[in-house]
């Protein structure tokens, strides 16, 4: 078994180091500035995420239902970016946007740029979005044992 100090000698000899392969090349002021631009560049997507799902959540956007007939085709979900999936953000096919955004058709568009959007109009509605009502788990008497219908 050769010693340190002769393999440090025939290393120094071949004007290499031990870890000349895996020793990175940068200054702590490059990777700060490399640290600076990733996390920006997330934040703007985070952001971006954000605000999708404040438009959803706000009833200004709703997604589009198909009925299905057996002789249509229904549209495809589009795959998300993959930023989008990296983040796990659901995408939508077609969207409706809502009398409450306004004339901010374009900026949807910029929010859900894989949607098809449309524009609706509701006359003599209360609500702009329907909403399917949250159904609470009710908690029995006895949850040992459930109530059966043959009187068990």
């Amino acid at each position: 078994m050769l010693q340190r100090s002769v393999v440090f000698a025939l290393l120094a000899k071949n004007k290499m180091s031990a870890f000349s392969f895996f020793r990175p090349r940068f200054s702590i002021r490059a990777l700060l500035a490399l640290m600076t631009l990733l996390a920006l560049f997330l934040a703007y997507h985070l952001n971006w995420i954000r605000q999708r799902r404040a438009a959803i959540d706000s009833g200004v956007v709703t997604v589009r239902a198909h009925v299905a007939q057996p002789w249509m085709q229904l549209p495809r979900a589009p795959r998300p970016s993959r930023i989008l999936r990296l983040f796990g953000e659901e995408t939508y096919a077609a969207l409706w946007v809502n009398e409450k955004a306004g004339d901010d058709l374009a900026a949807m568009a910029a929010l859900f740029p894989e949607a098809n959007l449309r524009k609706r109009y509701r006359r003599n509605s209360p609500s702009l979005s329907y909403r399917r009502p949250e159904i609470k788990a009710v908690k029995m008497a006895n949850p040992q044992r459930s109530p059966s219908r043959y009187g068990n």
